[in-house]
């Protein structure tokens, strides 16, 4: 899995674009600057817009190519990230160490999904917030995006239940039009989730 990713992040080119996905993009600029960490978060697009806002960013992908890119982007924009090298299960995650997490686009297997939801549930901090968003079922028609195994993909019912021990802000399924670079354009039906820990 991991030289997919590898090859498709090694071009001059950013894949999924420099722009921060919307939804993540919205929460930031309504909240106070915190620390924040983003699994899986390929190029860096969300890294380096929170780092840009003040965040305290720490960040990792199992891509070292999309490490590379990441740093990059951030030196570009004059802004400082801390992202390594990790897997979702081997990441060393801090409990009670974060103020946001922020999963876009960083879908799990349905038979590890909840196990990994719950992990990362751990990293926040008291009235920490989990922010997550990614393509829902419905996905697997529309070929604009997202993985084409239906069990990488996530139902409404789902997602609550994963973070049911949390308080529920927003959680919705939505159409939208997506406009992420090369891989993510086009319809989309996704989920959008936040949720506050107690």
């Amino acid at each position: 899995m991991k030289e997919i990713w590898d090859k498709r992040y090694n071009t001059k080119e950013y894949q999924y674009g420099t722009d921060a996905n919307e939804f993540f993009k919205q929460y930031i600029d309504r909240t106070n600057p915190g620390r924040v960490l983003l699994p899986a978060e390929g190029e860096g697009r969300n890294a380096v817009y929170a780092a840009s806002k003040g965040w305290t960013v720490d960040a990792f992908d199992y891509s070292r190519i999309a490490r590379e890119k990441a740093l990059k982007l951030a030196q570009n924009q004059n802004v400082t990230i801390n992202y390594t090298v990790s897997d979702f299960f081997d990441f060393a995650l801090k409990p009670d160490f974060y103020d946001l997490i922020g999963l876009v686009y960083a879908h799990v297997h349905k038979d590890s999904r909840r196990a990994f939801h719950q992990k990362y549930i751990k990293g926040l901090k008291k009235n920490g917030v989990f922010l997550l968003e990614a393509f829902s079922t419905e996905q697997i028609k529309n070929g604009t995006g997202g993985p084409k195994n239906i069990d990488m993909l996530y139902t409404l019912k789902d997602v609550k239940e994963d973070f049911n021990s949390l308080n529920i802000l927003q959680a919705e399924q939505i159409d939208v039009q997506l406009n992420a670079g090369n891989h993510h354009t086009g319809a989309g039906n996704i989920i959008r989730l936040l949720a506050q820990k107690k």
